[in-house]
């Protein structure tokens, strides 16, 4: 990926890679280490299914923030899976900075041309059918967090000591968890569930079946830490994680995102996935339009009002309409689905 990304304030562009990407060295106290830093592992794989891209979009020298970062952890195959999530990550990228729609209408408009540049890589080289990938991409401008999502590549905020996690998760997990609670099924028949990372929707260059698109932003606040990753990060529970990133909150993003990955390989896990993990702290005015002191992680779970003063809808609300959604999905695909994340 040839995405760059310019923080404010900086001279020059930064870069901050790792795995198979170009290292440049960045001492720790400059300012694109701390805000920003991606960090990948291969993991136990003979290969990287993973990209990622980040692009700082300004307008102009006046626009303090407007950042757009993704994660596409691909699958088909070894190479397969890496062209697909190449493919995918520098499309929407592209995409994007080309648009001159408003944030949610050029996320979704950029999520749809990655995918259509999927389905010409598939009729040009038949041989790649089959391949596909998850997709996130988030949108840091004026404060506010925006993100579309597909697939099962997590996206967090940290805030104030407590980690949450933004967007739907398009595979079978949420739905066997469910019948866990349900008493349909054990926590351990769960876990060892075979079609556990199956996926209910990816960028294949077909139809996509489940897009997380919410049509509210999230307000931002001091202090606050987006991270994404692919789901070979998952292999630490989200207690883990949590208290990994609180141990290091006030480090650089570089710091974090290295902690992260360090923890992974300790686990030592046979077969552990590719893992990517992207962390990004956005930067707050002094002016934060709030008060009193930060709200705490489950009010921010709450949308912000729109300015009509109509309420948008809560992420508590939308993971049960999500849910619904992904169980109506796994009815029809259950049976048939034979899509992997690759673990």
């Amino acid at each position: 990926m040839r995405s760059r990304l310019r923080l404010a304030g900086d001279l020059e562009w930064q870069r901050c890679f790792s795995g198979q990407k170009r290292v440049t060295a960045i001492p720790a106290n400059n300012t694109a280490s701390y805000r920003f830093c991606a960090r990948q592992s291969q993991g136990a794989r003979d290969y990287q299914e993973d990209d990622y891209g980040f692009l700082d979009a300004r307008e102009n020298d006046g626009e303090p923030e407007h950042t757009l970062l993704a994660v596409a952890d691909g699958m088909g195959g070894h190479a397969n899976g890496a062209r697909a999530s190449a493919i995918a990550a520098e499309a929407f990228i592209d995409a994007y900075q080309h648009s001159g729609e408003a944030t949610v209408k050029r996320l979704e408009g950029a999520l749809h041309h990655a995918n259509q540049r999927v389905a010409r890589a598939i009729a040009d080289e038949p041989a790649l059918a089959g391949m596909g990938t998850t997709l996130v991409g988030v949108v840091i401008r004026q404060e506010r967090l925006n993100w579309v999502s597909v697939g099962d590549s997590p996206l967090w905020l940290f805030r104030q000591g407590h980690l949450a996690q933004l967007n739907a998760d398009h595979s079978m997990a949420p739905l066997l968890q469910q019948m866990v609670v349900d008493g349909r099924i054990s926590a351990e028949e769960a876990a060892s569930d075979p079609k556990r990372n199956s996926l209910l929707s990816a960028v294949m260059g077909h139809d996509i079946e489940l897009i997380d698109l919410p049509s509210e932003p999230l307000a931002c606040q001091t202090g606050d830490l987006v991270i994404i990753g692919s789901d070979g990060l998952q292999t630490l529970s989200d207690a883990e994680i949590q208290t990994i990133v609180a141990g290091h909150s006030q480090d650089s993003a570089m710091k974090i995102s290295e902690a992260l990955i360090r923890a992974v390989d300790a686990k030592a896990k046979p077969g552990q996935d590719n893992v990517t993990v992207l962390v990004y702290r956005p930067t707050v005015g002094h002016d934060v339009r709030q008060s009193g002191s930060a709200a705490s992680i489950a009010e921010a779970d709450e949308r912000p009002k729109q300015s009509t003063g109509t309420s948008g809808i809560g992420l508590k609300q939308l993971g049960i309409i999500t849910l619904g959604l992904l169980a109506v999905v796994a009815l029809v695909y259950l049976l048939s689905l034979s899509m992997t994340t690759g673990q």
